[in-house]
């Protein structure tokens, strides 16, 4: 009875090998979709960070937040 038994051990660890696969493709597509996302929008969302910034900036100096505390 001991063939059995080896050949689910075997099988249950080429299962576990095959999920950390999977895993591992999961994680890089991921991965590749925040690049992409990154290289295609990034100038978009620094002008927009630039702009909040700018914003930000003038409503400070037209309240005088931050003149000599």
């Amino acid at each position: 009875m001991k063939f059995p038994r080896l050949l689910f051990k075997l099988y249950q660890q080429q299962q576990d090998a095959v999920t950390a696969v999977e895993y591992s493709l999961i994680a890089s597509g991921i991965s590749l979709t925040i690049m992409f996302g990154l290289f295609f929008f990034g100038e978009a969302v620094l002008a927009i960070f630039n702009t909040m910034l700018e914003e930000v900036s003038n409503f400070a100096q037209q309240v005088g937040v931050g003149e000599g505390d």
